[in-house]
């Protein structure tokens, strides 16, 4: 058996994983958020947007196969935001359906976590009913609030949970 490898994207990697991120919002957050605003994510905005973040040095690690086939991914940075009070931030993980429950996901946050300083810590911004939030808790991320994020005609329920950096 082949091991599925890890490394940081390229720019050339983005089309991928914004076909990824759209394919998992609109089939796995369908009961979460509105068909109306699922259907609308479009591809053109969608790279555009991830093309700014890449070129403002945010963090994407992926996981692929031999084949070259994504599997996952990850984005991090600076925290954007003044709650929580910590250093890093994990923005995005995502993990191919037919791929879950293989351990991509826990990689992926271990070789990011690897990555930083003992001590620092990272804040994930969780949407409360996503079936995928105890992930975080696995990963000894500690519920440290809940906050209402607002998506422009509604607005989400998120947990917002920390981890302090550890030696591995």
């Amino acid at each position: 058996m082949t091991e599925d490898t890890l490394r940081p994207a390229k720019e050339t990697d983005l089309p991928a994983i914004v076909q990824l991120l759209i394919r998992i919002w609109q089939e796995q957050y369908s009961d979460i958020l509105p068909a109306t605003f699922l259907k609308k994510m479009d591809f053109a905005r969608q790279i555009k947007r991830h093309r700014a973040y890449f070129e403002k040095g945010c963090n994407y690690l992926i996981a692929e196969n031999e084949q070259k086939d994504l599997l996952g991914f990850a984005s991090f940075g600076e925290n954007r935001d003044s709650f929580p009070d910590t250093k890093w931030e994990l923005y995005t993980l995502y993990v191919v359906p037919e791929q879950q429950g293989r351990g991509i996901g826990k990689r992926l946050v271990d070789e990011i976590l690897k990555q930083l300083d003992k001590g620092d810590e990272m804040a994930v911004w969780v949407m409360k009913a996503n079936p995928f939030r105890h992930f975080y808790e696995k990963r000894e991320f500690k519920l440290v609030g809940e906050r209402e994020v607002d998506f422009g005609d509604f607005e989400v329920s998120h947990w917002v949970m920390t981890r302090t950096i550890q030696d591995e």
